[in-house]
């Protein structure tokens, strides 16, 4: 568990100094944007760290396509 928050630790600084290297004056927009991307990968690492069972993009994936997803897996199958 120590190597898994130490690397996301790392990946994170890395994030944070290239976004202070580049950081030029960004539009709005981008900038709610790239907080909204940072802030559910913070979310994802926090899953991955402590190996929970909570809500996860394959919940999501699943919610957004699966009823679709298995209708059409029901359509092939049937006989």
């Amino acid at each position: 568990m120590i190597e898994k928050i130490l690397v996301m630790v790392v990946v994170y600084l890395l994030i944070g100094y290239a976004r202070l290297i580049q950081h030029t004056r960004s539009e709005r927009k981008e900038s709610i944007l790239y907080s909204t991307l940072v802030l559910i990968s913070f979310y994802l690492s926090f899953i991955f760290i402590t190996n929970s069972t909570a809500f996860n993009l394959d919940d999501l994936f699943d919610f957004l396509f699966g009823p679709s997803a298995r209708a059409v897996l029901a359509y092939f199958t049937s006989p």
